[in-house]
């Protein structure tokens, strides 16, 4: 372990191969508590990379129980949990109106994470016994369409890491491995993630795996459709952002599908549904997520046949059949009711996961998509792009290289003006774009940084649109872009580069906004955190830059620039972002190949952040 530790602590990520190992040691108790303590907690800070998780899902699918399904084609609906909402058991409802469709459900779950109730409540409230005998799963797969695995029973290995999870009592990356080691290993999949950072992992890890998946999350942070506000959904086929009403359905309040305050009553909403008692809002939200199950089963499907066979799988009664056919109503002592019995030598101690910590980034982009929103309402799509047309059209216009500065700069400093952060607060409230950015092109900056979001940075475009006309250098447009439509504003108002944030965006999102800011004649620069995001880094971008910043948990590390430097591509410029406040550092990270580096606190604190930018140029080229 010793040697596991010390790579984590040198700012190393382990492979997949050591996390598979550790598992394995683990299970035959090699390490003591405080060692597996001390490794969950280093993997936690910086947050478990995808071969991390792997190796760990590979030790637990080992070491567990398989049951062989091969034969059949199975999907499983299951979500992380931690999201904290406290909803109705809406994937469980989900798998039985699946079935209920014609679709073979091979469902895994256990006690709620973040709810009073999980699948395994539900259904052990129905009197349903659980069962790892094969033949009787294979059995209720035959005659209900689903078979339920009850997670205790088949990840040994769980049991194992429960106490120091305990008592840790945070959140730590077994918390995330749930959905992924059903023991029959499903060729289909439908999960549910709490954050856009969880779907990009998870979607990352079911492309290793190969198999035939979809990863959704609700921008209000559920870890399934909500129908509370739009969601996002990636598969193997495509990636798309959707609301409830491109799904035919009408927006709902979260209230209407809270599970209410005991197992017992979510069991009876449970029951509502299948049995067509449910409100609206209610039957809606399961069709929802029953119809994309459905569509991953189906990918010739349109959205509106995978809702309309969900909704006849509900309403008809099918769905409901699959249930009394499961147990008779989960009540009666059916003949063949035994399907899931057990031995219950296997207590509850293993069935909690810790609710995951809110994710920042999250909460920014959610608010930035309602903000464009609000942006195009305004000034329309049709204006704005007509406005950028007649700026390409003029021959006038000076085109500035932030890339060729940062390349003959001999300190390659991005300045930053940055008046406040989400961690921080206000750092300089009074701080002027018709002052510094002009004061930080008169001390040497190599380019400009200017931050536009207002509601958690400060900022506002007009910023960009002040500081153009005064300054020589050029100008990144520091936001979080998630539209085109932003890059056609960054035009507009003058901007020479812009930031694409990898932890934001899937690659085809930011491969297609890469290419758009080129055929704006906008440089871009790719922000980076993780060894996961590398190979973001294709056509069209100019620049890779390292930010040293946690954007969830805003921990900032220098040495995440150093840890990454032999992994960037080479013919990129590099840049490191966020935490640099000495001159020294520059140097070293010089040395370690980068050519830019971001700087905005360091300056922005001090009563003239110009002077003080002279004064660190002169430190590193002195």
């Amino acid at each position: 372990m010793k040697a596991y530790l010390l790579k984590l602590i040198g700012g190393e990520t382990l492979t997949q191969n050591d996390t598979y190992t550790i598992m394995l040691n683990i299970v035959n108790e090699q390490y003591n508590p405080n060692e597996i303590a001390a490794l969950l907690t280093a993997i936690q800070m910086r947050g478990a990379t995808v071969d991390e998780l792997l190796g760990f899902r590979q030790g637990l699918l080992e070491t567990g129980k398989h049951i062989d399904l091969s034969d059949y084609d199975t999907i499983d609906i299951v979500g992380t949990g931690g999201d904290g909402k406290n909803t109705f058991n809406i994937s469980t409802c989900s798998a039985f109106v699946v079935a209920g469709a014609g679709f073979k459900v091979s469902k895994h779950g256990n006690g709620g994470s973040s709810s009073v109730s999980g699948a395994s409540n539900v259904l052990e409230g129905h009197g349903v016994k659980f069962t790892a005998d094969a033949d009787k799963l294979r059995r209720s797969l035959d005659e209900a369409g689903i078979c339920y695995f009850h997670a205790p029973l088949f990840a040994y290995g769980m049991k194992f890491v429960g106490p120091v999870r305990k008592a840790l009592a945070i959140p730590t990356c077994f918390n995330l491995l749930g959905p992924l080691i059903n023991p029959c290993t499903p060729q289909n999949s439908l999960h549910g993630t709490a954050n856009q950072a969880q779907l990009r992992l998870y979607t990352n890890i079911h492309q290793k795996i190969g198999d035939n998946f979809g990863v959704i999350t609700s921008y209000d942070g559920y870890d399934e459709i909500s129908l509370t506000s739009g969601f996002k959904i990636c598969t193997n086929h495509f990636e798309k952002v959707l609301t409830p009403v491109d799904l035919g359905l009408a927006y709902i309040k979260q209230s209407d599908i809270y599970g209410g305050e005991t197992a017992a009553e979510a069991m009876k909403i449970f029951d509502n549904v299948l049995e067509g008692t449910a409100s609206e809002a209610q039957k809606n939200v399961v069709i929802a997520n029953s119809a994309c199950a459905i569509g991953i089963m189906n990918p010739n499907l349109t959205m509106a046949d995978s809702v309309s066979m969900a909704r006849e799988s509900l309403d008809s009664g099918r769905a409901k059949g699959v249930q009394d056919i499961c147990g008779n109503q989960f009540v009666k002592n059916w003949r063949k009711g035994d399907i899931f019995l057990t031995e219950k030598r296997f207590t509850k101690t293993f069935n909690r996961q810790e609710i995951m910590a809110k994710d920042i980034l999250e909460e920014i982009v959610a608010h930035k998509r309602i903000e464009v929103a609000r942006q195009k309402e305004e000034i329309p799509p049709s204006v704005l792009y007509k406005q950028v047309e007649d700026i390409l059209c003029d021959s006038s216009r000076v085109r500035r290289s932030m890339r060729q500065s940062l390349t003959c700069s001999s300190s390659g400093i991005i300045a930053e003006f940055k008046r406040k952060s989400p961690s921080k607060g206000w750092i300089k409230e009074e701080g002027r774009p018709d002052v510094i950015p002009p004061s930080y092109d008169a001390n040497g900056a190599s380019a400009i940084s200017i931050l536009t979001d207002e509601h958690y940075f400060g900022g506002c475009m007009d910023f960009i649109t002040t500081a153009r006309p005064l300054v020589s250098c050029p100008i990144l447009r520091k936001d979080f872009i998630i539209d085109d439509y932003q890059l056609f504003q960054a035009k507009a108002i003058g901007a020479d580069a812009v930031l694409l944030i990898a932890a934001d965006l899937t690659k085809a999102e930011c491969a297609s906004l890469a290419k758009t800011a080129h055929e704006l004649q906008l440089e871009t620069l790719l922000e980076v955190h993780s060894e996961q995001e590398l190979d973001y880094a294709g056509e069209n971008i100019d620049m890779v830059g390292v930010n040293n910043r946690n954007l969830g948990t805003f921990h900032t590390d220098v040495a995440t620039s150093f840890r990454l430097a032999s992994l960037l591509p080479q013919d990129f410029l590099l840049v490191s972002e966020s935490g640099i406040s000495s001159a020294d550092t520059v140097k070293e990270l010089r040395k370690a190949g980068f050519r830019g580096f971001l700087i905005g606190e360091t300056f922005m604190k001090t009563a003239d952040p110009g002077s003080a930018l002279n004064d660190f140029i002169h430190d590193i080229i002195s």
